[in-house]
């Protein structure tokens, strides 16, 4: 298996981290309001979780490049300083619809999601000590952009019919719309690092 293909999968397999934190963090927002006593508690909880899930992301995503600890910590670190931003753009895009303008959907989702998968690249990528940050920065980036399609998926299918389509089969659009367009860019965006070490190996 080439380093591509198994930072490919790493990441990926690391984003689920990162959904798994989207989702709980919304959950808990949901006690928040439940249970005002304990609204402080919760809303700093509703914070940290995200930045916790996308940086663990990062560092299963890092480790399996071979390069070290500083390309773990790199990528961690990267992937943080994402889930900062996307935990602040996330309520916005979660449970698209399909009435929503298409065009503000999507120019938000897709500046929201290329600046922060490109900044996580990009650090993680500097991290690499190749002389690739732009690459894989840039490769994350434009995970980040088809991310963005994907998860507006449910008002692209608007045009389609879409809320005259039965329940079940609008949720499973919108759930399968939302973790493709999470897992999409944490993929590209290792595929791009995993050449990034391949082609820095390749140089030696």
């Amino acid at each position: 298996m080439t380093p591509a293909h198994r930072a490919t999968i790493a990441f990926a397999r690391g984003g689920l981290f990162a959904i798994a934190a989207l989702l709980a963090s919304g959950r808990i927002g949901g006690l928040a309001r439940d249970l005002p006593s304990l609204a402080a508690a919760f809303g700093a909880l509703q914070l940290a979780l995200p930045l916790v899930g996308f940086a663990l992301a990062g560092a299963v995503g890092g480790a399996s490049l071979g390069t070290g600890r500083r390309a773990t910590l790199g990528f961690a670190g990267g992937c943080f300083l994402a889930g900062a931003v996307l935990s602040a753009a996330w309520p916005h895009l979660s449970g698209l619809t399909g009435h929503e303008s298409l065009a503000a959907v999507l120019s938000f989702a897709a500046a929201a999601w290329a600046v922060a998968f490109g900044i996580a690249g990009a650090i993680g990528g500097a991290c690499l000590a190749r002389g690739r940050t732009w690459h894989v920065g840039a490769g994350f980036a434009g995970g980040g952009a088809v991310g963005a399609v994907l998860l507006v998926m449910p008002v692209l299918l608007a045009p389609a019919g879409l809320h005259a389509w039965p329940p079940t089969v609008q949720l499973a659009v919108t759930v399968t719309s939302s973790a493709a367009g999470l897992l999409a860019p944490f993929a590209i965006g290792g595929a791009a690092a995993g050449r990034a070490v391949d082609e820095g190996d390749g140089q030696a």
